[in-house]
């Protein structure tokens, strides 16, 4: 059985530069043709496991463990039974998103503790998105081996709670990490869109999802979930919103750069 597994970041009311932010309207009629086509809410672990139990079951993901999850996301899905996924970065639970590259200087809230337990009481299953959202592969290998287990240990001994999968920032992620995600104890990974050069027995360490971007009509969001073809489409489309997305590895990349030479 071919699951989908879907892929937010933000979801909210403000408006930014960029297309990872959903507005609660256009979140809420998705989850709503989720309701109406019977479909139930999984996690990634019972996928990893074999303990997939529902009929029709998707899988619902968050990347970055904003605020605006929380505020807006839970409650539309808690009033449709659903329950998510969610990849927290772990040094940055409670404070504001500086890892990443601000257009027009907004920044955003992360989930806290006290909200992260809450969506756990609820049922959602924890994931992690490394210690500082670093880019994986731009690492030695003892630096990625560092982000992914600190992480990992930090989230289950504050959290109280299992975390088993990791989702890769940025979506950058090759052997050489997915080796380290292994030696840092994680039972599985996500990806956004399939990646064909990985190895057979890796792959549950790079399990595609489908991105759901502020530029996903309702009709598109549909044809994906439903159609094959629009399936294919959608993972082209996704692999090219991954090379754009980029744009932030090299930026800070080049902000180290420009530090090294000042020293």
């Amino acid at each position: 059985m071919k699951i989908p597994i879907l892929a937010y970041h933000k979801i909210d009311t403000a408006l930014e530069w960029g297309i990872n932010t959903v507005s609660p309207r256009a979140f809420e009629k998705q989850i709503r043709f989720l309701h109406e086509r019977g479909f139930q809410s999984v996690k990634i672990e019972d996928i990893i496991f074999g303990d997939v139990q529902a009929a029709k079951p998707v899988v619902i993901t968050f990347d970055d463990a904003y605020r605006s999850v929380y505020e807006h996301a839970f409650p539309v899905l808690a009033r449709y039974g659903f329950t998510a996924t969610v990849f927290v970065v772990s040094e940055y639970i409670g404070k504001c998103n500086s890892w990443d590259v601000n257009l027009g200087g907004r920044t955003c809230m992360h989930l806290d503790f006290q909200q992260l337990r809450e969506l756990i009481a609820a049922g959602w299953e924890i994931g992690s998105h490394t210690a500082t959202h670093a880019d994986l592969i731009g690492l030695s290998p003892e630096k990625q081996l560092t982000e992914l287990r600190s992480s990992k240990i930090d989230l289950e001994n504050r959290l109280s709670a299992p975390v088993r999968i990791i989702s890769y920032p940025y979506n950058r992620y090759n052997s050489v990490v997915i080796g380290q995600a292994i030696a840092a104890g994680y039972d599985g990974g996500c990806c956004l869109a399939p990646d064909n050069s990985i190895a057979p027995h890796l792959k549950i360490y790079a399990i595609p999802r489908m991105g759901v971007y502020a530029i996903d009509s309702l009709l598109w969001f549909k044809l994906k979930l439903e159609h094959p073809l629009c399936t294919r489409l959608d993972n082209i489309r996704q692999k090219a919103i991954s090379f754009f997305a980029n744009g932030s590895v090299y930026y800070h990349r080049m902000k180290k750069i420009k530090k090294s030479i000042a020293i």
